[in-house]
């Protein structure tokens, strides 16, 4: 275990995991205190952690690379320093809904004194997520389970963006607009912890860009303060209920007409749904009248 003393090392060693917003350091860690303008510079391991320093969990493992909150690439290169029972350490990659996307593991080669290190490198998928988790670990088959588990919080430099349609009048595609029910879809990133259906209903509410408009889009439906209630998906029916505001002002059978087309159309490109139904404070008689 490494103690609150001087240890020299070749090389600048960051001794990492994870200084996280908010988060409350308990007993368990020490702080790695580095002068980087000393070259090969001795690592000072103090008890108390101070904002901006490098910090690990007391362990047998030492994670070198990457950093915590680094920005990685596949392949992902892992190295570090271990003392342990065992001449293994394992990897675990995790994206943000903890899903493992990739594993791997190294052997140690002989170090300094009982430390060993390690290191690896191995590929893995496009995530779904902007950020996850590295976890290095050791297995004992006696004990049982994982031991010396740490977690480094990751950002991955690319991820799969969801992308949705919503849908809009255009005044370009349909001069005159003498089919009301006509509409057109738009392409709309949504957040990577949103759902397909959530994230396309709120980028509907959310209106037009500056390019839509200039492009010949307009939308019929009020551009402030439209909320949905409630969204349910059952039988292959999707029942979405909004506040007043949704009819507050609406005139016209066309602009009612356009209204549930782009709610209709936005909601039915995805596969599970294949009717909606639409409700105004838990109503669907007499509401979005002309």
């Amino acid at each position: 275990m490494i103690g609150p003393k001087t240890i020299s090392q070749k090389g600048i060693i960051f001794l990492s995991l994870i200084i996280m917003t908010g988060f409350i350091l308990a007993g368990c860690l020490k702080t790695a205190i580095f002068n980087q303008n000393k070259g090969g510079a001795d690592l000072q391991v103090a008890d108390q952690v101070q904002p901006g320093e490098v910090a690990i969990i007391e362990s047998d493992i030492i994670v070198t690379k990457p950093l915590s909150n680094s920005v990685i690439t596949s392949p992902l290169a892992v190295s570090g320093q271990a003392r342990i029972g065992t001449n293994s350490i394992f990897f675990r990659l995790k994206d943000a809904f903890n899903q493992t996307i990739a594993t791997s593991s190294a052997v140690t080669t002989p170090g300094q004194a009982d430390w060993s290190y390690y290191s690896a490198s191995f590929e893995f998928p496009l995530p779904e997520s902007p950020i996850g988790l590295l976890e290095v670990y050791t297995q004992n088959s006696q004990a049982g389970g994982e031991q010396n588990l740490i977690s480094l919080p990751v950002n991955f430099k690319s991820y799969s963006k969801k992308i949705v349609k919503v849908y809009f009048s255009n005044i370009n595609l349909d001069p005159g607009l003498l089919d009301c029910s006509k509409v057109h879809p738009v392409d709309r990133e949504i957040n990577f912890d949103q759902t397909l259906i959530a994230g396309a209903l709120e980028q509907l509410l959310a209106g037009l860009t500056e390019p839509d408009m200039k492009n010949g889009f307009i939308t019929n439906i009020p551009e402030e303060g439209v909320k949905v209630n409630k969204l349910e998906i059952k039988d292959g029916t999707a029942r979405v209920d909004f506040n007043q505001v949704l009819q507050a002002g609406v005139a016209g059978s066309c602009r009612v007409i356009a209204i549930r087309s782009q709610i209709t159309e936005t909601l039915k490109q995805f596969s599970e749904v294949e009717e909606v139904v639409i409700s105004i404070e838990g109503k669907t008689r007499d509401i979005l009248q002309p």
